[in-house]
């Protein structure tokens, strides 16, 4: 008896130093996203500007700047701004609150959409095997932040290559999307910890992206769950209910 109230004392306070942690984090992530904003925004426009100066140089002008690396220089820039604001982007959405504007979308001109707007590297192929006509109820801004964390993490897991592997089904339940990398997979031991903020095994990740993405989709009442085999790749899955079954 008294071992298992020593045991039920250690784990609540093992659930309060770690409330306590989360909440010290969400604090600092809303603090740092807030004080970047600001000059973010200002190097945006300002490499905005620099590209349309650019543009009203002559041929010959724009052929001096790219001898000399000058343009390869700026996208350099501007790739790793995109990186920096994706950052501020996850830090903002894990501190702020959430209330989702749900609609009825189509998931394949979604997806499509998405990931137009992102850098796949030419060696990973991408393979999309979603069923015709498979809608999704979700805010789609929240849902386009989810699917850019996972498929960047995705592409990530793959530095030498591989296919990505983007399906979409339906359940009785749920609209389901599955995002499959072929890449190294996760070590069983590292899998509880995927979801603690600032947990990462890479070199450039603040490792809030699963955390966020977790977030979002259970602001939407959905969930997300990972399988992985070492060796063999990762399966991201997100479930997504449908209203009418929560309704009625």
């Amino acid at each position: 008896m008294i071992n298992k109230m020593l045991d039920k004392i250690d784990w609540s306070e093992r659930e309060l130093r770690r409330s306590e942690r989360l909440a010290a984090i969400g604090e600092l992530a809303l603090m740092i996203g807030h004080d970047l904003g600001s000059p973010l925004q200002t190097i945006v426009v300002t490499i905005y500007l620099a590209k349309a100066k650019i543009d009203n140089l002559s041929i010959q002008e724009q052929g001096i700047l790219k001898d000399q690396g000058f343009l390869e220089d700026l996208e350099t820039i501007d790739n790793q701004l995109n990186y920096m604001d994706k950052i501020v982007s996850d830090l903002h959405d894990y501190a702020r609150s959430l209330s989702p504007k749900i609609v009825d979308i189509d998931l394949i001109p979604f997806v499509k959409n998405v990931l137009a707007g992102m850098i796949i590297p030419r060696n990973v192929e991408v393979k999309m095997e979603i069923d015709d006509g498979l809608t999704w109820e979700i805010d789609p801004t929240m849902m386009k932040r989810v699917l850019t964390n996972l498929v960047t993490n995705a592409v990530q897991a793959m530095p030498d290559g591989g296919k990505l592997i983007i399906s979409g089904t339906s359940s009785e339940e749920n609209a389901i999307l599955n995002i499959k990398d072929t890449g190294a997979g996760i070590p069983p031991e590292l899998i509880p910890k995927i979801f603690d903020p600032l947990f990462t095994t890479k070199s450039k990740s603040m490792g809030m992206g699963l955390v966020v993405a977790k977030r979002l989709v259970e602001a939407q009442c959905g969930r997300l769950n990972i399988n992985s085999v070492t060796g063999k790749g990762t399966v991201v899955v997100v479930q997504i209910p449908i209203r009418k079954n929560l309704n009625g």
